[in-house]
């Protein structure tokens, strides 16, 4: 378990997952543990009792005693897992003092000498792993780069680094990001949103992103620490058909990868983008990258359709807030899918930094039907084999694995589940 939390894990290299994904393996493997920690504590305290040494063991027995205070930091560290979605700062605050008294406890009160060196022998694997890092952090980020953090609608805030000593990266990897002015002692992971520079888009919701909102609004430039960049994307260049979905800043997942096989296609032929926000306001999120798409498809032939689905669409929109020009438009007030009723399609034209000319997406108002997507676009497709990835939430990550389940076609599934 000690080896799953790795960043730089050559497990994952091997086998093709980040530490990320590990993760989960690491937390299955500490309720595993904490499951045949009750074991052996129940049945050593049935035989105790059957024989009639309880009393004695507890009190004289040195290994026995301890045992139990083991066993209180194991529950803590199972069930303060809960708090990770609550609050990642108190989660971080909580497991790191935690983890380190559970294994001081475990090698000096509890386990015999033999076990005691092959732990120590695992943990000077994980000290050297972090003894990397920092070394790695120390040459990538001298001189320290900065940040210059912006406020977007929809609240989100857009980070741009620069002077950053990591140039390459794949599209869909993230990086840790910590801000010494804001946060000195944290590093936040968020995935980096572009190809050609390090951009980050973050949603606005408590502590640390908070807190960015904050110096956003100030339109401040900061200083920053990167450590990264992590995560092993999927190689998609020999699919003939790409589906990318994505929700929100899911997108900073979708669309590295939708410019990447614009620019280097490989296999890919055609390409289906289908990205799904709360409002209007959010759009300006990842405008231009869009309109960079669309220029780039028109220059390599690749047949590439954007679809934005907006869930919380306003009756009437006049002006996008990034500028771009609207056409007045009427939606049904009666809630539920896009279908062709209820369905307000329009122009957003934008012009991206570049200079180019403006392109057009068509919007839909209310959520996609994702398996008339999916179904429609693999059926009696000529381009070869289809890749499907999404980044979202649990729903419609779901709704897209019950998707493909169902269809039972030769379809490459991907989802990543952190952006």
């Amino acid at each position: 378990m000690l080896l799953l939390i790795m960043k730089s894990n050559p497990v994952g290299r091997l086998i093709g997952y980040s530490n990320m994904e590990l993760n989960y393996l690491h937390r299955f493997g500490g309720r595993l543990c904490l499951l045949l920690a009750l074991v052996h504590t129940l049945a050593r305290c049935i035989f105790y009792i059957q024989n009639g040494i309880l009393k004695r063991e507890l009190t004289e027995n040195f290994s026995v005693k301890n045992g139990f205070g083991i066993l209180v930091f194991l529950v803590v560290l199972v069930f303060g897992s809960s708090f990770r979605h609550l609050s990642h700062e108190w989660f971080i605050a909580l497991k790191l003092p935690v983890t380190i008294g559970f294994i001081l406890y475990t090698l000096f009160f509890h386990l015999p000498i033999g076990i005691f060196l092959t732990l120590c022998l695992t943990l000077s694997v994980v000290i050297l792993d972090r003894i990397w890092t920092r070394i790695r952090n120390l040459r990538d980020n001298l001189p320290m780069p900065l940040a210059k953090i912006e406020a977007l609608q929809g609240r989100a805030t857009r980070i741009t680094i620069s002077g950053s000593q990591i140039k390459r990266w794949l599209p869909g990897q993230h990086a840790y990001i910590t801000i010494p002015s804001i946060a000195p002692f944290q590093a936040h992971p968020f995935t980096i949103a572009t190809v050609d520079e390090m951009s980050f888009v973050t949603l606005v919701k408590s502590g640390f992103t908070l807190k960015l909102w904050d110096t956003a609004t100030q339109n401040s430039t900061v200083h920053a620490i990167i450590d990264g960049p992590y995560g092993c994307p999927p190689p998609l260049s020999h699919f003939g058909q790409l589906i990318l979905i994505s929700a929100s800043t899911g997108g900073s997942f979708t669309i590295p990868i939708l410019l990447e096989r614009i620019q280097t296609p490989g296999c890919v032929e055609k390409i289906r983008y289908i990205w799904i926000v709360k409002s209007i306001e959010c759009i300006e999120w990842y405008a231009y990258l869009f309109g960079q798409a669309m220029v780039l498809s028109l220059e390599s032939g690749i047949e590439l359709e954007i679809s934005i689905y907006v869930t919380r669409p306003p009756k009437v929109v006049e002006k996008s807030s990034v500028g771009s020009v609207i056409d007045k438009i009427s939606t049904s007030s009666e809630k539920g899918a896009a279908s062709s009723a209820e369905k307000a399609e329009y122009l957003f034209k934008n012009t991206p930094s570049s200079g180019r000319s403006a392109m057009a997406f068509p919007f839909f108002c209310g959520r996609p039907k994702i398996s008339t997507i999916i179904t429609d676009e693999t059926r009696d497709s000529t381009v070869g084999e289809t890749a499907v990835v999404v980044c979202g939430g649990a729903a419609l990550s779901v709704d897209v694995r019950n998707c493909v389940a169902e269809l039972q076609r030769n379809i490459f599934l991907h989802v990543e589940e952190f952006a």
